[in-house]
Order: structure tokens, then C-alpha cells, then sequence
């Protein structure tokens, strides 16, 4: 943040809860069709193809299948044009099978025939006009014929040796592409050749071709990208950032709506977007966030799978106008309870609550502020403005009342205790604390002081570049020190244990300095770090977006990596330890499910 900038803050209307309409469809499976006439929609688990009624959500008929071994890998499932035939497939993954793709008679889920691609499968489109074409794609491309049966043109994908994710018909049928991991490709499908490659920066997580096939969107890793199909005008791209949401690790989808709108799904958060513009109009948040999504033709109803194994239908004129709820960078998380997050970005300190998934400024600053810190409860926050007039304030978080006004001019605030009694702040190379209102100098040898934490009631910990230091708060004076280099982010359990992130390692410490856990590291540079209350797990974030998670006693760990690749300013773990706030630069948050993680 740039200090002496100002921003006028207006507070978001509230967020809108989708309730899906009383249709369920068991099913366990990611996989989802809607048949031509929309009446039907198909789901397949691997095992067991079954069709239901796409109004009711009532079995119609269902078929076991022979010859796939999708436990490997994802289920591959589409109906041709004419909705006669359903093509049922598998993608590899890290099986000896190949899989072949199943021909169904849709009427009867009765097999017709096998293609026996010379490669895995990874995706099938069907042609939108002709019933007989679909595409099976691998490293290579297949265009299969499927009234003669047979494979009738293979083509080179992705000059880059890279696996195809996703292959795209336009509506026209003129234009086919092809999703990568770090490119899209254009293909003609009069020639068969391919016309346009466009590079990526990121992986692409989802495409989409506007109604009258000139444009091709992408959703890559936090921007959307709107491309014309054929003319050599140069790629539009508008960032985007993900609001508080239960789960972002489902699946990106990107659907064409009615009007110049693009519908995007971002795990349970919907956001639909100006085709032309690509800023957000409406966003609302769905429970279906786990495997495929289907847009209904009339592009009213969304088919998606749902975090209890079932299907449900949206309907997507619930969409309500709200907001960015966060549009600044968030200094600092702290959990007030399992269920509400409390963020202090530029223009406020804000109140997440994960029920809703709504975010309301709990106390909102008429100019932006410096730096800002939260006690490990969450109960209050201390907050240093850009102006040298303005004191720092310690605010009740939960009725956004200021607590104290604390004389002084121009300084970082690194920490507040539970108990709102102690307030440390960088001023210069000066750490002062605040005990009581009362200005106390700390001494520092090392220099600029980085990150400071408190540790229990009484210590005071913080990482500097001669390392890490605790000191107590009564006297300010007594000091221990623990020689690590590389120090870069630090975080508290609130009570008896610190975390501080080097280049290497996420390094547990206690109130006496004293070392209790080294936890390897993958990812160097971090920038936050985070300890559960109970002192289980431990949480790192790194400069490039990378989010590391792992177990104390080495039960598990895992790298997360969040819609974009970006600075990670801050990890907090829920009170009970289920859940982690991940706040990024962009600006995002988000919230992990931590046993997902750790899988």
C-alpha cells in the first residue's frame, strides 16, 4: 500500500444464497449430459450410465458398463447433436488400461460399438450439427465417424506435446479448440488445420465460444481472457478475484449466457460477466461446486453435482447485482469463530461470515490505511493510517467501536494481544509497544523488525534479520534469541507457540525460544504462516501463490495452488482447525477445507 493514497470505501449490498429448486439426482458421479430435447440428463459414475428426468430429477433407466476403468481417472461422457447417441469415455490416470470409448444407443443405454483410440482419451465434444463427428482427444486428436464407426482424421495437438484437457465445437461447427495447460489452440474444422495458438501465462482452467463463434473466452488462473476467433486483434484480459467461498478447490466452468454475458463458475461462487467489458455484473454463491456443470439451452437452469453426492438445478435468474466485497489487499485474518473470518484490507476491517459467504465491513475508514493487525481471537484490531495526523486506532472487531486512540506518527502495527492490553508497532528501526495506552521502546539490535506475534499473555515474539526474538511485555526488556536466518513470515497459536517461515522450513518455536518442530519446505520466500490452536498443523504461504500445509507429526501434507498465481499475504486456521484462510494480492479470499487439503 502506498502511504498518503486515499479511497473512498462504499459498503457491498449483501451477497445472494442460491436455494436449489427440490430436485435431487443420486449420484456419486463428476460426470454430467443434458440430451438434445433437454428432458433427459445422463450422469456416469465408471460403473453404471443412468439417465433421469431433467425436470423432476426421476429415474428413467440406467445400464451397467463394461471396459472402463475410471477409478484411474475422470468419467468422459457427451450426447451427439441429435441426441441418438451417448458417448461414454474415461480419462488415464496412472492405470496400465487404456480405455477405450463406448458408442451407447441413448434410447436404450445399449452398447453399439468400442473405439480403440491408439492413445487415452482425455476429452469428447460432439459436432453441433452433425451427428456423426465427435472428438476424441489425447496428445493427438481423433475425429470419429460415427455412423461409418471408424476414426476418419487424426490431428497434431499442441505443437507443445502437451495433452489436450478440453476440446470446444464453436456453434457454427467452423472452429474447434483445444485446451492445454498453457496454451489454447484454434482449429478449422473445414481444413483441418490448426489456424491460431494462443500462448498462456497460466494454466487455462475453462473455454468458452460466444453465440455467434467470433470471440473465445478463457478462464485462466484469476484473469479472464476474451479472444477473437478470426482476426489477429490482439487477447482482452480483465482480472477477476474470488470472494469468501466454503470450498474453492471444485472445478472452473465458462458458459455463454443470454445478452453479452458470461457465465463463470468459480467452485460455489457463480459470477456472471459483460461479454464485451468482462467486468462482473452479478455473482452468487451455489452449493454444487464438485464435478460437472450443464447449462440448459434457453440458458436459464444450471445442472451441477453438489458436495453430497446429488445433482440439483439452479436457476440462474436468482442472480442478484452485488458488489466486489473486497477490493484492496488484506493485511491480516484472525477467526472470531469456526464460522466468521475477520479481514482488515485497505478501506476496512471486514466480517466475513462463511455461512452466507457474505462480507460486510465491520468499521469502514474514509482513507485508506498502512498496516493493520488482528489478535490471534480476533476480538480486536489495531489499524496505523497513511497520515501522520491520524493516531492508531484499536478496534472492537465485533462492534467496530474504536477501543483506544494511541498517539504516535507513521507506523506499521505488527500485532495485538488477546486481551487488547499490548499493541506492537514499527516505527523506523524503533519496536514500541503500547501496554495500556503506555508507549514502551523495545530494544532491537537487529534492525527493521518484519513480523511480530504475540505468544501467550505475556511474550512478545518477532523475526528481524539477525532472527527470531521474544521478549516479555511487562517489562519490554527481557530478551532471548534464537539465531535463524532467512526469516520472512511469522504466526501464533495465540497461546503458547510461534511459527516463523525461512527460505527452507516452517520452524515451530515456544515462549522460552526454544525449538520443537523443523517442518521441511518445497517452496521458498514465504510471505505468511499460520499454526493451529491446538498446535497439530502448521500453514505456510509463499510469494508466487503456492500454499503449503502439513501435519506437525508428519501425517500428511499437501500444496495447494489458489485461482492464481500471486503473493499469499496471509494464513489463519479456524478455532477448531477445519478450515484455512488464504488472503492473496489480487485481491482474493478464500477458504480451504483442511482435510481436503491433506489428502
Amino acid at each position: 500500500m502506498k502511504r498518503g493514497s486515499t479511497k473512498a470505501f462504499s459498503p457491498p449490498p449483501p451477497s445472494i444464497t442460491i436455494a436449489a429448486e427440490p430436485f435431487r439426482i443420486s449420484s456419486h458421479s463428476t460426470a454430467l449430459a443434458l440430451r438434445h430435447d433437454e428432458h433427459e440428463i445422463a450422469t456416469c459414475d465408471g460403473a453404471t450410465v443412468r439417465v433421469n428426468d431433467a425436470r423432476s430429477g426421476q429415474l428413467l433407466r440406467s445400464a451397467s458398463i463394461q471396459g472402463l476403468h475410471a477409478n484411474h481417472g475422470e468419467v468422459l461422457l457427451a450426447f451427439s447433436v441429435d441426441g441418438a447417441l451417448l458417448f461414454v469415455g474415461a480419462t488415464p490416470g496412472g492405470g496400465e488400461h487404456s480405455d477405450p470409448v463406448l458408442v451407447l444407443d441413448a434410447n436404450t443405454l445399449s452398447a453399439l460399438r468400442t473405439i480403440e483410440p491408439e492413445f487415452d482419451a482425455t476429452a469428447i465434444a460432439g459436432h453441433p450439427s452433425d451427428p456423426s463427428l465427435v472428438l476424441v482427444a489425447g496428445t493427438r486428436l481423433a475425429m470419429y465417424d460415427a455412423r461409418a464407426g471408424r476414426i476418419f482424421a487424426e490431428l497434431a495437438a499442441s505443437g507443445a506435446g502437451r495433452p489436450a484437457q478440453r476440446a470446444l465445437f464453436s456453434p457454427s461447427g467452423r472452429w474447434l479448440a483445444i485446451k492445454t495447460d498453457s496454451s489454447v489452440e484454434l482449429w478449422s474444422v473445414a481444413t483441418l488445420e490448426r489456424t491460431k495458438t494462443y500462448p498462456l501465462a497460466t494454466w487455462s482452467a475453462a473455454i468458452a465460444f460466444s453465440s455467434d463463434s467470433e470471440r473465445l473466452f478463457v478462464c485462466t488462473q484469476g484473469r479472464l481472457v476474451s479472444l477473437s476467433v478470426a482476426s489477429d486483434e490482439r487477447p482482452f484480459e480483465r482480472p477477476f478475484a474470488a470472494k469468501v467461498t466454503a470450498s474453492v478447490n471444485g472445478p472452473t466452468a465458462l458458459f455463454e449466457l443470454d445478452d453479452d454475458e458470461m457465465l463463470l463458475c468459480l467452485g460455489a461462487d457463480l459470477r456472471v460477466f459483460d461479454a464485451r467489458t468482462l467486468e462482473l455484473r452479478r455473482s452468487a454463491t451455489d452449493r454444487c461446486h464438485i464435478g460437472d456443470r450443464v447449462l440448459s439451452r434457453d440458458r436459464k437452469v444450471l445442472f451441477a453435482n453438489n458436495a453430497e453426492g446429488a445433482i440439483e438445478r439452479v436457476e440462474l435468474d436468482r442472480l442478484d447485482v452485488r458488489r466486489p466485497a473486497i477490493a484492496t489487499e488484506v493485511h491480516t485474518l484472525a477467526w472470531l469463530d469456526d464460522e466468521t473470518l475477520i479481514a482488515a484490507h485497505d478501506e476496512a476491517i471486514a466480517k466475513a461470515t462463511l455461512a452466507t459467504a457474505t462480507i460486510e465491513p465491520v468499521r469502514a475508514f474514509d482513507e485508506s490505511f498502512n498496516t493493520a493487525a488482528a489478535s490471534a481471537n480476533g476480538r480486536f484490531a489495531a489499524v496505523a493510517t497513511t497520515h501522520s495526523s491520524e493516531p492508531t486506532q484499536l478496534i472492537a472487531c465485533e462492534s467496530g467501536r474504536v477501543e483506544q486512540r494511541l498517539a504516535g506518527f507513521d507506523g506499521d502495527v505488527l500485532a495485538v494481544s488477546d486481551d487488547r492490553r499490548f499493541v506492537a508497532e514499527m516505527r523506523g528501526t524503533r519496536l514500541l509497544l503500547w501496554r495500556d495506552g503506555v508507549e514502551a521502546r523495545v530494544a532491537t539490535k537487529s534492525g527493521h523488525v518484519k513480523r511480530a506475534a504475540f505468544v501467550g499473555p505475556r511474550t512478545l515474539c518477532w523475526i528481524s534479520a539477525g532472527g527470531v526474538f521474544f521478549a516479555d511485555v511487562e517489562t519490554a526488556s527481557e530478551k532471548r534469541f534464537v539465531k535463524v536466518s532467512g526469516c520472512s513470515a511469522i504466526g501464533t497459536n495465540g497461546r503458547d507457540l510461534a511459527i516463523v517461515a525461512t527460505a527452507a522450513s516452517l520452524r515451530v518455536f515456544d515462549a522460552s525460544g526454544s525449538e520443537s518442530t523443523a517442518i521441511a519446505a518445497k517452496s521458498a520466500r514465504f510471505t505468511s504462516a499460520a499454526i493451529s490452536a491446538d498446535a497439530t498443523m502448521v500453514a505456510g504461504g509463499t510469494r508466487d501463490g503456492r500454499l503449503l500445509v502439513a501435519r506437525r507429526d508428519g501425517g500428511g501434507a499437501a500444496s495447494a495452488v489458489p485461482l492464481r498465481s500471486t503473493a499469499i499475504l496471509a494464513v489463519a486456521f479456524s478455532p477448531d482447525g477445519g478450515r484455512l484462510a488464504v488472503a492473496t494480492a489480487e485481491p482474493e479470499l478464500f477458504v480451504y477445507d483442511v482435510a481436503t487439503l491433506l489428502r
